[in-house]
């Protein structure tokens, strides 16, 4: 087909769309005497890579303790797409599809959050974070089994304020996470053994109760902060001691 104005010994096309890709370009050149025409010459459009961009971002995922919990995110840009999830900025080995299922649940995975890094060979995008919530599913206590028999109710402000700390930061690290799973394995017995006896019950609240005081301290002043004051308060008392020492 003739192309309307292309009548020189060379020949610009118009900005290409893909959709030339493959189309085939010759000339006829013609005298006096005669006209030939040259070869075909097939034009190759490719598409400019463009890097990934999320499309849906992972949602939030609440579970039972036991269960697992799926993530999913979506994405679009110039193949091969490749995924990595993460769990609190770490990759997960083998999580490497637009979807992950993590295995079963404990209470230490509560508050974790997970995210997914998207590549190709453009540039890399990270998807916005999702939080897994992981409950006990039994309406009891919250996983403050010790706490809940001693007091009587998860609602009580004691057993909340140690439920806080719990969250804020013990399930923040991974020693504060063992030991989270640690006493969660554990503590159920001893749980139903204080709630059958008042006598160990008011015990229980005694010896708790230094316990949700610093634990109230560091919701409000934030954990250094608790540690200076404990380290003052604790070499204040050992001075004392020394200079009434000295004294007598």
């Amino acid at each position: 087909m003739n192309i309307s104005g292309a009548t020189g010994a060379s020949y610009t096309t118009p900005a290409t769309t893909l959709a030339d890709n493959g189309s085939v370009f010759d000339c006829v050149v013609t005298n006096d005497v005669d006209s030939v025409t040259s070869n075909g010459a097939t034009l190759t459009v490719t598409s400019v890579p463009v890097g990934p961009s999320i499309t849906t971002d992972p949602a939030d995922q609440s579970v039972t303790v036991g269960h697992s919990a799926t993530f999913s995110v979506a994405a679009t840009g110039t193949s091969p797409l490749t995924y990595q999830w993460r769990k609190d900025s770490v990759n997960i080995s083998g999580a490497t599809g637009a979807s992950y299922t993590t295995p079963a649940t404990t209470l230490a995975d509560n508050g974790s959050v997970f995210d997914c890094v998207v590549t190709n060979d453009v540039d890399s995008v990270t998807s916005s974070e999702a939080t897994l919530t992981v409950t006990t599913g039994d309406g009891g206590g919250g996983g403050c089994f010790i706490a809940t028999a001693a007091y009587g109710s998860y609602l009580e402000p004691h057993v909340k304020t140690l439920c806080k700390f719990r969250d804020r930061f013990l399930l923040k690290n991974s020693m504060g996470k063992a030991f989270v799973n640690f006493y969660y394995k554990h503590s159920p017995p001893i749980a139903n053994y204080i709630a059958k006896h008042d006598i160990v019950r008011t015990a229980v609240r005694l010896s708790l109760f230094p316990v949700v005081g610093l634990s109230w301290v560091t919701l409000k002043l934030g954990l250094l902060p608790t540690m200076a004051l404990m380290f003052f308060c604790i070499f204040g008392f050992i001075g004392i001691a020394i200079f009434r020492r000295k004294e007598s």
